[in-house]
């Protein structure tokens, strides 16, 4: 558990991996503000902000060894942003997500013995649940995001919309093709929050992307370059700018420690995610 200067209610901001009920209430009366990994908040600024999200659950623990790898979370993904995709052929499944046709065959019928698809009157059905979504949010950041990272890189612009705006004229001259996630989705989707990260989907990120991007590498770098999978990231264009379906977005926003950025995954989940 770390701390560090603000200017909430005693001038201290807790951040930490998970605060159960009690001691977050206990934190709440003491005017502590705090945020922890899996949304619950409580932060004031004098008398003119404050923000509050209890109730929040730790996620469970997700290892590949359990049988949940990139690929599952990955399905998942797919039929939490489309669940009519249910009834799809595993054909379109494979297409949609980039995953084999025998792989999604064989996770197909793991979630019908896992009770994640169930028969319904016109064939499969997916509905989701408190615990699809815990499993989502955990095997995003758990499993899914460190085997998508393609590398982290800083820009030449003087902020990261100006880079956003260069991504965007050269994937339309170089027919290169983008999806952004992360608080600048979140911002293109609802101007709530824009993130000093830009988290962007790429096939790949060569040489030539990166001498056209003006991206140098660096370890701790603004730019997260996420490796595209299938047609399902690609979801449509907000302020002119591709962005991901708003479930992946709200997923990669839960990964930030930024209490704002939890806040904008709030917002999200309230108007795109009910």
């Amino acid at each position: 558990m770390g701390s560090k200067k603000s200017s909430g209610a005693r001038g201290v901001l807790v951040l930490t991996h998970y605060l159960s009920p009690a001691v977050a209430d206990q934190f709440v009366k003491a005017g502590i503000c705090f945020a922890d990994d899996p949304g619950n908040v409580h932060l004031t600024l004098g008398s003119e902000y404050s923000w509050t999200v209890l109730g929040k659950r730790k996620p469970p623990a997700l290892p590949e060894a359990a049988g949940v790898t990139p690929a599952n979370i990955e399905l998942l993904f797919q039929f939490a942003i489309e669940p009519e995709s249910a009834k799809w052929t595993v054909r379109d499944l494979a297409q949609a997500t980039g995953i084999s046709k025998t792989r999604v065959a064989q996770l197909r019928g793991q979630f019908i013995h896992e009770h994640l698809l169930v028969d319904g009157p016109d064939g499969l059905k997916f509905q989701m649940t408190p615990e699809i979504r815990d499993r989502l949010i955990s095997g995003y950041s758990q499993i899914l995001r460190p085997k998508l990272i393609l590398g982290r890189y800083r820009y030449s612009d003087a902020a990261g919309e100006q880079f956003v705006t260069r991504l965007i004229d050269m994937a339309r001259m170089e027919n290169l093709r983008y999806s952004l996630t992360g608080g600048h989705a979140a911002d293109a989707l609802q101007r709530f929050y824009r993130s000093p990260e830009v988290q962007v989907f790429l096939n790949a990120v060569d040489l030539k992307t990166q001498r056209a991007l003006q991206l140098l590498p660096d370890k701790t770098g603004p730019v997260v370059v996420l490796k595209a999978f299938g047609e399902l990231v690609y979801w449509r264009e907000a302020d002119a700018k591709m962005v991901a379906p708003p479930w992946l977005i709200y997923a990669e926003l839960l990964t930030s420690s930024d209490p704002r950025a939890r806040e904008a995954a709030e917002q999200l989940r309230q108007e795109f995610l009910q």
